[in-house]
């Protein structure tokens, strides 16, 4: 025994050493060191801003959009200029609408450089299926109209130079109106290897120059790929400081809730903050070393997650140290006591997020592994933090940061008696009775996933209405939609990384809001005005005919050659079933079969549908084999801390009740509430892998404690006294945690909202319900076999003998 308490004085000595009467300013000096570098060369993250990057690994449609380089329009973007009036346009309007076409042209002109050589111009395609349905590319010159029979318009490009914005020698072509004549469509093309602030500000002089002179009563608005791109790039901008500033704000306010001091809740926000800013530059210089890419949605997750969870680490801390204030009269050893004894709970809870987090590495989806590289990284900073520098910076200021509620020694602790000791005595009186209620609400809440329908169109994205959402709007409703959607297939022959031609070109619709990034149709593609980009087919130019005849014989399209080269053809195929639909994505999977089987014609097959194809498959596979990795790796976390199988079984399906009757609860706010039309593909597997790793840590905090307890008072009291002495610092915790994931919703974007809602409502009713009533009494019901096969009351030879917060 002696012996024992000799090893444990040894123990603290050792971690006194950090924040010492000295050792604490060396910490502080160190940690300042340390962060400043970091900050001062971390540089900016490697964003994404290749359409190809964003699709899942070995995507058809990615091949497709890097071979579009090799067509002669296959890099630029058209901003789709849209005018319309209530009615019909009036011969003023027109006029007005003819001279901004010229307008813009001159604006082309002016940013005319000399342009690469590559072949001059987009060949006119031709109705080869005798459909009466045209090329998506029109002639040189010349107005049409878009109707049955009818030519549906795109410009006639050229090659781009290397910084012009509007593609140089790109020819803004006539006006195009609608068969009712209530809209009208000028078409701009534009540089789609601008970087994204430069094209916002060319898609804003277009804007301004379409305004200028306008009659009063008609409109104008910019769409297509540029706009799109532009109207992200708006919502961006300033993101990161807005979002930094509301997390900030939110978790100052519950901190300073929570601990009523005016001084102490600065500290703990003080070291997060820098924190987080430490493990941005972290990141974005793996992002240069690595390769990998990450986008702005990332970044702010990533800094939500550390917000969160290091502030969570904080609370549970700041509880421990002010237990031991208690009892220790000198704060450096009540420090040193608190730390001991909370860090095994810390450091199993953050060993499970990053492990989760690292489990993403194996998705498809690139956005998915920048969010798992990102949030590995934020964590890791955060408890570094926690555990080392936010000690050594509370005990500069000793037991009067804790003013007016300072910890006096000797003093018992109040939260022993208070309300959640009431609550965990009510709990073991009637536990059948408790656990069968909490899982009878979890149960309704989980009815909530019957209907669910997952993936987003590109006018789906925002919360708010932009104006490129409100343009395509109205190309919808005034141009036919069955001649939109062509699906574009090309030859799959590898391009080298280092050729010029490997840059893929800018999408004509943005990727879906997580990635922030146009959506994976590249800028050749021809412009179809009434339901978004055509679907195109490319094939070598040799095998173009038999292509052509192969794609025909597939039920339900029209097939048009189009665009060509020596090497490659554009074969366009327009869908008879609308866009986005079950039926299309049949449909282009038939055309896949038909045109593989061409020999001799490499022809893969892509488009905005077909991306969006590709995505929901890589989505289901990912799902398939990460959420049950997430959960091997919560329950090897627990049967390790916690060496207890029924115990770490118990938790784990406890997280998964509390993660279905969250989707359940989500789903029905954002179909009743929200009015939100589906969910984006990545939310079910980021909400899965929030909510399993984060919500178990609540349960992780809970259950070392009991275990700490129940080695002096038995399971039953042990599980009484753990929820007593936990269930303040927890259910503080978990409110800010869900709090700071609400903050996702300061951005207008569907798919942050989704996340931000559901994991928010889970944690809170993880924290709530699942740890404070149905977790209890489980504990309860199961009495010393929770422990199996390890006994906690055999002098703590099994597990730690003092852990938790």
């Amino acid at each position: 025994m002696m012996e024992r308490v000799a090893m444990r004085r040894a123990e603290h000595i050792r971690w006194a050493a950090l924040w010492s009467a000295g050792g604490k300013w060396a910490t502080i000096a160190v940690a300042l060191v340390l962060s400043g570098l970091a900050l001062s060369f971390g540089g900016a993250a490697k964003v994404a801003t290749d359409p190809a990057a964003a699709l899942p690994d070995g995507a058809e449609s990615a091949t497709v959009l890097r071979l579009q380089q090799k067509l002669p329009s296959g890099r630029l973007l058209p901003a789709l200029v849209v005018y319309s009036r209530p009615g019909t346009l009036t011969a003023e309007d027109k006029t007005a609408i003819r001279t901004d076409a010229a307008r813009l042209s001159d604006l082309a002109a002016k940013e005319r450089v000399p342009p690469p050589a590559m072949p001059p111009r987009v060949q006119t395609g031709e109705d080869t299926a005798g459909t009466g349905v045209p090329s998506p590319v029109m002639p040189p010159r010349g107005e049409g109209k878009v109707g049955p029979g009818g030519r549906v318009p795109s410009p006639t490009f050229s090659a781009r130079g290397e910084e012009g914005e509007v593609a140089p020698e790109g020819r803004v072509a006539p006006p195009v109106f609608s068969p009712r004549g209530d809209v009208a469509l000028v078409i701009v093309p534009l540089s789609a290897d601008l970087p994204n602030v430069r094209l916002a500000d060319a898609v804003g002089r277009i804007r301004a120059e379409a305004r200028a002179g306008l009659p009063p009563g008609a409109r104008v608005e910019v769409t297509g790929g540029a706009g799109f791109k532009a109207d992200l790039t708006a919502v961006f901008s300033g993101a990161d400081v807005t979002l930094l500033a509301v997390t900030a704000s939110v978790v100052a306010l519950l901190l300073l809730l929570t601990y009523r001091s005016p001084w102490l809740w600065l500290v703990p926000l003080t070291v997060i903050g820098v924190a987080d800013q430490a493990a941005a530059k972290i990141v974005a210089f793996l992002t240069r070393t690595t390769g990998l890419t990450v986008d702005d949605s990332t970044l702010g997750i990533t800094s939500v997650l550390v917000f969160g969870a290091g502030t969570n680490y904080a609370l549970l801390l700041i509880a421990r140290y002010r237990e031991q204030l208690r009892v220790h009269d000198d704060r450096h050893v009540a420090m040193t006591a608190a730390v001991r004894s909370a860090a095994p709970a810390i450091l199993a809870s953050s060993a499970t997020v990053t492990l989760a987090l690292g489990t993403l590495v194996f998705a498809l989806s690139p956005f998915n592994r920048g969010i798992g590289l990102a949030g590995a990284v934020g964590i890791v900073t955060a408890v570094v933090y926690a555990l080392l520098v936010l000690p050594a910076a509370m005990v500069i200021f000793g037991r009067a940061l804790f003013w007016p509620f300072a910890p006096r020694l000797g003093r018992p602790d109040p939260a022993r008696t208070g309300l959640w000791s009431r609550v965990g005595t009510a709990v073991s009186r009637r536990p059948l009775v408790m656990a069968l209620g909490s899982m009878a609400v979890l149960a309704v809440l989980t009815l909530g996933v019957t209907g669910i329908h997952s993936g987003l169109s590109q006018t789906e994205q925002f919360r708010e209405r932009v104006e490129a959402m409100a343009g395509q709007e109205t190309l919808t409703r005034a141009f036919p939609a069955g001649n939109a959607q062509p699906v574009p297939s090309e030859s799959p022959q590898p391009v080298p990384a280092d050729s010029p031609q490997a840059a893929p070109a800018e999408s004509a619709r943005p990727v879906p809001a997580r990635s922030a990034q146009p959506t994976p149709v590249g800028s050749a593609q021809p412009v179809s005005v009434g339901g978004g980009q055509p679907v195109v087919v490319i094939a070598r130019t040799a095998a173009a005919e038999r292509v052509r005849a192969a794609a025909s014989g597939v039920s339900g399209t029209r097939v048009i050659l189009g665009e060509r080269t020596p090497e490659y053809t554009r074969v366009d195929v327009v869908l008879a079933a609308p866009p986005g639909t079950e039926a299309a994505f049949q449909t282009i999977r038939e055309v896949r079969t038909a045109v593989h089987a061409v020999p001799g014609a490499d022809a893969v097959v892509g488009g905005t549908d077909a991306a969006d194809l590709d995505e929901r498959d890589a989505a289901v596979r990912d799902q398939k084999l990460i959420m049950p990795l997430v959960l091997a790796v919560v329950l090897a976390v627990l049967l390790v801390l916690l060496r207890s199988v029924v115990a770490a079984v118990t938790l784990v399906l406890t997280v998964v009740a509390s993660f279905a009757a969250a989707f359940g609860a989500g789903w029905f706010a954002f179909t009743h509430f929200f009015g939100f039309p589906a969910l984006d593909l990545s939310v079910p597997l980021l909400a899965f892998l929030f909510l399993v790793a984060l919500g178990v840590d609540y349960n992780i905090f809970l259950t070392t404690r009991a275990r700490e307890e129940t080695s002096r008072h038995g399971t039953r009291q042990g599980i009484v006294t753990a929820l007593a002495v936990t269930g303040g610092v927890i259910t503080s915790a978990g409110i800010l945690l869900a709090a700071v994931f609400a903050v996702l919703g300061v951005l207008p974007l569907i798919t942050l909202t989704q996340i931000g809602v559901i994991v928010g409502f889970g944690v809170l009713l993880d924290t709530l319900l699942v740890r404070s009533v149905l977790v209890p009494a489980l504990v309860t019901l199961l009495g010393d076999r929770f422990w199996w096969p390890g006994d906690p009351r055999r002098g703590g030879s099994d597990g730690p003998a003092s852990s938790g917060p």
